[in-house]
């Protein structure tokens, strides 16, 4: 007893009077409060206030059991989302444990929607990752599948050379000359494209002898500029002519020694975006070899230390004809349309039209602020004289006009981190809408099926129903979103869901870019099939109509749509022949099966229940921004 009351008081007279060994040791300050706070926020509480920790460097032992423990916590998260699914596979989403977590306070509307804007991240088996924001287009996201299974096949580390795919195991020269038949001095340029080579040891003479005589040029370039240049416009025709058609074959003989190698540049992938459009069979082996051409004469002149306007007028062009040539070539597009929007000037406003269009259809920010530009917009130098000899705005100055006013306004909605009201999304839609436009160019209101309601001349139809387009694509991206939540959380008539309004307005975007590219293709098919974003809009308009089919068949708008996916799959495998894979066809014939099924089994139980298949990937999933790995 006296042994144990002796233990007592010295530990008493610790307490009072005494730091723990630890502090001690460590000489930090003790609070004496056993187990002290600095023992407790250094993870050893356990040993105050007799034991001490090892002596090691930065005390590694604690860093080593924090470590355990955060591997720990990452398994078990894992393993609770694990369980989350297969909960979900089993008995629904209806189940108590699959709600949120509760909270303090109730979250607001905004913040119940941002997981639904924050887009597609996609991760490939080995570690590759791209991301597409909210606005996506389903061909867009899609195409992610392609690119990692492309990278799949090819383990050896694939990398591309103008448009052929070498691996490891290969020679690149023997393949480079086998595929475009082009001498070693212009595959190396090619290859030190964008930025080209510093030093260029090389003579503009080595591009002499592919160059087409004076005739075939002119001829490639007439169809060009008839059916190539309607959208997008980054050298004129004259300028072309002038500054680049006059040097080569003014001397009788064509020649590359008094042009610039940026404005060879030019030449070349303007050859190649008009082969593009000639429907011989070998003109996209020689616009490939074009192409290459375009990136080798590029390269001569490094643009670091040398930008002019030619620079970005061959970029800008190159940009075009990837978009048109190689679908799959997103991330190279994107990575060139970056280093342009830094150099590039005279040409600003079609680059502005390009940047702005193709942030929303690939989901991530314009590489241009409308904030930071005080670029003044161009003369109209094709103004359209009325029957009443009045002047209305060209293509040109309404487009450049219109992306800098709408196009712009609406990105800054889908890529604004605190997502908008409804009622902002709703303003911005009466924007749209009610932005002027030349009456030469207003799409018909009726008959919107008939060719004979749009115009007849071919570049003005073209332009007419690129501005329906543009504007329909414009508001079905916007209202994309909360129309699927609308189907989803409302199958039974999403006309009744508090976001209706984008219900009605998708359906009605979707049949009117379907029925306007149908009227326009019976006369304009061989400028039609060669432009992709026609298409792309067309697809995603066909998954926007299957996806209302198979989510709410019981909505009055639900026949409409499944007989307007059964019209348009075969008009979309037809149509996008030219550039199209059969994966998308095979998808929108399936997705029409599914819809048709889905439809038939409603009529038959009235059941939403049974409709949809729980093996399928959900529809409203993807048009939402799918965020499964």
């Amino acid at each position: 007893m006296e042994s144990k009351n002796r233990v007592v008081e010295s530990s008493a007279s610790r307490k009072l009077g005494l730091s723990c060994a630890e502090c001690r040791r460590s000489k930090l300050k003790c609070d004496r409060s056993f187990p002290c706070q600095s023992c407790i926020r250094r993870g050893c509480a356990g040993i105050c206030p007799e034991g001490t920790l090892a002596a090691t460097k930065g005390n590694k032992v604690l860093m080593a059991h924090a470590q355990r423990l955060s591997e720990q916590v990452n398994a078990l998260k894992s393993r609770v989302q694990e369980l989350e699914c297969t909960l979900a596979k089993s008995q629904g989403q209806n189940r108590p444990l699959l709600g949120p977590l509760a909270s303090s306070s109730a979250p607001s509307e905004a913040d119940t929607d941002v997981s639904d804007a924050i887009g597609s991240l996609s991760i490939g088996a080995h570690g590759q990752s791209i991301y597409h924001g909210d606005s996506a287009s389903s061909e867009v996201t899609d195409t992610i599948i392609l690119v990692f299974i492309l990278a799949d096949l090819h383990m050896n580390s694939i990398f591309r050379i103008g448009l052929v795919w070498v691996s490891d195991d290969e020679d690149p020269t023997a393949s480079s000359s086998q595929n475009l038949d082009l001498p070693l001095e212009i595959f190396e340029l090619s290859n030190a494209f964008p930025f080209g080579l510093k030093d260029c040891p090389y003579h503009k003479d080595i591009f002499f002898e592919y160059l087409p005589n004076k005739d075939r040029a002119v001829e490639i370039t007439n169809l060009y500029y008839t059916t190539a240049a309607w959208m997008y416009d980054p050298i004129t025709v004259r300028e072309f002519s002038t500054t680049i058609l006059e040097p080569i074959y003014g001397g009788g003989f064509p020649t590359p020694a008094f042009i610039h190698p940026h404005r060879l540049s030019v030449f070349f992938i303007i050859l190649a975006n008009g082969l593009m459009v000639e429907p011989h069979a070998s003109s996209m082996k020689i616009a490939q070899h074009y192409y290459a051409l375009s990136r080798a004469a590029l390269s001569m002149e490094s643009m670091v230390s040398e930008a002019t306007c030619a620079t970005i007028q061959a970029l800008f062009s190159m940009i075009r004809y990837l978009y048109i040539a190689d679908r799959t070539a997103t991330e190279e597009r994107w990575l060139i349309t970056g280093i342009t929007a830094r150099i590039a000037q005279t040409v600003f406003w079609d680059f502005f039209v390009w940047d702005s269009w193709t942030s929303l259809v690939n989901g991530r920010p314009a590489a241009l602020s409308i904030q930071h530009t005080d670029c003044l917009y161009p003369d109209d130098l094709e103004p359209h004289m009325n029957a009443n000899g009045e002047l209305e705005q060209g293509w040109h100055a309404w487009k450049w006009r219109y992306f800098a006013t709408c196009v712009t306004a609406a990105a800054d909605h889908v890529f604004n981190t605190q997502t908008p009201s409804y009622r902002a999304l709703l303003a911005l839609d009466k924007k749209i809408r009610d932005f002027p436009t030349p009456a030469y160019l207003r799409p018909p209101t009726r008959d919107l099926k008939l060719r004979q309601s749009w115009l007849s001349d071919p570049n003005l139809s073209m332009q007419q129903y690129c501005m329906l387009a543009v504007k329909d694509a414009n508001l079905m991206y916007i209202h994309r979103s909360y129309f699927a939540q609308a189907i989803r959380q409302s199958p039974q008539n999403p006309l009744l869901h508090k976001y209706a309004p984008s219900v009605t307005t998708i359906y009605q975007c979707a049949c009117r870019m379907i029925h306007g590219l149908r009227a326009v293709s019976s006369t304009n098919g061989h400028i039609t099939r060669y432009t992709w974003y026609f298409w792309s809009s067309i697809f995603s308009a066909c998954v926007i109509l299957g996806a209302l089919v198979v989510e709410s068949p019981g909505c009055s708008l639900a026949a409409g749509a499944l007989q307007e996916l059964e019209d348009t799959v075969p008009f979309y495998e037809q149509g996008s022949k030219v550039w199209g894979s059969q994966a998308n066809a095979a998808a929108l014939e399936k997705l029409f099966r599914r819809a048709s099924a889905a439809f038939s089994v409603f009529r038959q139980s009235k059941d939403f229940q049974t409709v949809n298949s729980q093996a399928d990937i959900d529809d409203a999933e993807g048009l939402r921004g799918r965020r499964a790995v």
